[in-house]
Parts: structure tokens; C-alpha cells; sequence
């Protein structure tokens, strides 16, 4: 209570949290590739595209455990697009 101050004529105060923009690092090893996201609001979920087509629909990769993900083989056989999706 007393962080909402004292009484008011325009009310209790509305509150509104701010989340921070996730960023992304991503790094390679070899054929391994590692997608880090760095705050924004979880859960996130990794998606993959065979191709950028507006008609090529995304399916998801897996969720990201914490706050990375590992891709093994990402650059070997069939490549693809991957993105971040997430609240």
C-alpha cells in the first residue's frame, strides 16, 4: 500500500511492467550452431524454414532450455532458416 502512495483524486495508479527486447548471439563451431537470447520474456521456441517463401510455413525446433539453444549438423546435409519466436 504504501508504494502506491497516498489517496488521490485521479485514483490507484496503473503499474505497467516493461520487458527488455530479447537480442540474439549466435555462434559456430564446426557444423554446430548455438542461438543465445538475452532478455525478453520467455518461453521462446526455435523454428526452422527450409526456405524464406511466404508460403513456407515455419515449424518449430524445440524450446529453448534457459537461455540457449545447440543446433548439431546445421550446416550439413538439408539447410534451412531459423528463428526465435516467443512472448
Amino acid at each position: 500500500m504504501q508504494a502506491l502512495g497516498g489517496p488521490s483524486a485521479a485514483g490507484i495508479p496503473i503499474l505497467i511492467a516493461t520487458v527488455s527486447k530479447p537480442t540474439l548471439t549466435i555462434s559456430h563451431s564446426s557444423d554446430t550452431l548455438t542461438i543465445t537470447v538475452t532478455g525478453g520474456q520467455g518461453p521462446f521456441t526455435l523454428q526452422r524454414s527450409a526456405d524464406l517463401n511466404t508460403g513456407t510455413t515455419w515449424q518449430d525446433a524445440g524450446a529453448i532450455s534457459g537461455n540457449s539453444v545447440t543446433i548439431s549438423n546445421a550446416f550439413t546435409g538439408t539447410q534451412g532458416y531459423y528463428r526465435v519466436g516467443g512472448q
